[in-house]
């Protein structure tokens, strides 16, 4: 058998720390990376919130405002279909057909 030297043993240990410090520095940016675009993520969150949030509102405004359009078309037809009536009840309360003039020359 080969006998390894207490030298080497250090070698070896201190080759080993230094993989393992090299390792631990890879993944320590990595998690930096990830905390980073977790960061990212989270205030883009918070943008869509506050654009749904005003969508709600626009939505709720928009949905106000068409009731009240529709209230107001179903007031103006009623309001003709009134004239109308009122223009036939007095026609015919007044009994008068017009005649057809022509002049003969």
């Amino acid at each position: 058998m080969v006998d390894i030297t207490r030298e080497e043993i250090k070698a070896q240990i201190a080759q080993s720390a230094a993989e393992t410090d090299t390792k631990f520095a890879q993944m320590s940016g990595k998690l930096d990376l990830i905390v980073a675009s977790q960061n990212e993520l989270r205030d883009q969150l918070r943008e869509t919130r506050a654009d749904v949030k005003g969508l709600r509102t626009t939505i709720l405004q928009t949905g106000i405002t068409s009731g009240f359009a529709v209230l107001g078309i179903m007031l103006a037809v009623f309001a003709v279909v009134l004239a109308v009536q009122a223009n036939m009840l007095s026609a015919f309360q007044a009994r008068t057909v017009p005649i057809a003039t022509t002049s003969l020359q």
